[in-house]
């Protein structure tokens, strides 16, 4: 009897044990996002780091979580902590590199440039990361250690991958050093040598600004008008055909027009404003500032535009994000004149 019962209570104890879950794998995480379910990968891959130390696997484990974060804060401190331990591993350039580009789109340039630094000594990462230093030596207003690095790139990549945005930074030292005819001729090769790069569009844009500035109305129209045919759905093109409608003043006949604008910020000192409106203008952007009375208390912000329709600044506003300002749309009442009413 006591025989009998022995396979029975075998079965029971067997029953009483609980039952753990298998260790999830990398591989695991692999097929739940060639299945769809981001989410559940996303799971997997965090049980790993939280348990498997530093293990020899836990950079490929890590790298695979990168690629599935789409928000900037979390994304950034994964890559520091690969950037950070795995030096040696072959993603890490393109780690440090991505790193560096979302520093200087949050306007942590400091960090960006100890990152980039360390790049330039990479012969294969020279040319992008002394482009990234031209960049945030021009967003700090540095203008001469960004001539220095723009030299280095003309002299050592003439024909290189990145010589619109070379022209790009030439153009805008130029710029703010006063030099005008220096700029046009920078923007002008833009347009003629790359005429349908990520560039040609701001090259447009400044090349009607700067004729708009020097009183050559036409020019300015004809510069604006080419900018908005060749490249319609741009940022820049939104901006054009604001400057096009300020530009129109042949009637004299008046008329209320109710216009949306593009806010970036907004100050109490004037000088304040002024110099963010020199910084966007240095990085080609155009804007203005406005000054109202709020609560009993003169304020300057800073804004672009003015848009026919709220489309055009919504377009503008997304140009902006994009590369890293923040703001938001609002509208007004302006006094325009007739002319201006019957262009779109």
């Amino acid at each position: 009897m006591r025989i009998r019962l022995l396979p029975v209570l075998l079965l029971f104890i067997l029953a009483s044990i609980p039952v753990f879950p298998a260790v999830r794998s990398i591989d695991d995480a692999r097929k739940a996002i060639a299945s769809g379910d981001e989410p559940g990968a996303r799971a997997i891959l965090q049980t790993i780091l939280r348990s498997g130390g530093d293990s020899p696997g836990r950079a490929g484990v890590l790298a695979l979580l990168i690629s599935l974060e789409h928000l900037a804060g979390p994304r950034i401190a994964l890559l520091e902590e690969y950037v950070r331990r795995y030096p040696r591993e072959k993603d890490w350039r393109g780690m440090v590199k991505e790193l560096a580009w979302l520093h200087l789109a949050s306007g942590k340039y400091a960090d960006a440039a100890l990152l980039l630094t360390r790049l330039v000594a990479v012969p294969e990462e020279r040319e992008s990361a002394l482009l990234g230093l031209v960049r945030i030596a021009i967003a700090q207003e540095h203008w001469d250690q960004a001539e220095r690095s723009c030299t280095a790139l003309e002299r050592e990549y003439p024909d290189g991958v990145f010589r619109p945005t070379v022209l790009a930074c030439q153009a805008r030292i130029h710029l703010a050093r006063g030099r005008n005819k220096e700029a046009s001729l920078a923007w002008h090769a833009i347009i003629e040598k790359f005429g349908r790069s990520d560039e040609a569009p701001g090259a447009w844009l400044a090349l009607g600004e700067m004729a708009a500035t020097a009183k050559d109305i036409r020019l300015a129209q004809d510069y604006l008008t080419k900018l908005v045919r060749a490249f319609p759905a741009s940022m820049e093109a939104g901006l054009a055909r604001s400057r096009l409608r300020l530009l129109a003043v042949e009637n004299p006949r008046t008329s209320n027009l109710r216009v949306w604008e593009v806010q970036l910020a907004v100050y109490h000192a004037k000088s304040q404003a002024e110099a963010f409106v020199a910084k966007l203008r240095a990085a080609g952007y155009l804007s203005f500032v406005q000054q109202e009375t709020v609560g009993g208390r003169i304020q300057y912000s800073v804004r672009m535009g003015y848009f026919r329709t709220r489309e055009d600044a919504a377009q503008v506003l997304a140009g902006m994000q994009h590369k890293g300002y923040e703001g938001f749309i609002r509208t007004r009442t302006v006094t325009v004149t007739e002319d201006v009413l019957g262009r779109e």
